[in-house]
């Protein structure tokens, strides 16, 4: 099980760098694992992706 989470922690943290990358010159920003969202559409539920890209950062305040 360590080899599975340590190649999944591999996996997310190139692909976080690559999107990245891409996304420099961009407003938006690619954030890896750990970040909470709160969904108002889904029951208030909170979710934890494992990559998410957000374009609407204000203030140090992500926003959804």
């Amino acid at each position: 099980m360590r080899n599975t989470f340590i190649g999944h922690s591999f996996i997310i943290n190139n692909f976080v760098v690559m999107i990245g990358m891409q996304l420099k010159d961009s407003p938006c920003r690619v954030l890896g694992e750990g970040v909470q969202y709160q969904w108002h559409e889904n029951e208030d539920k909170i979710v934890i992706p494992d990559v998410s890209v957000n374009c609407n950062i204000r203030a140090g305040k992500m926003c959804h």
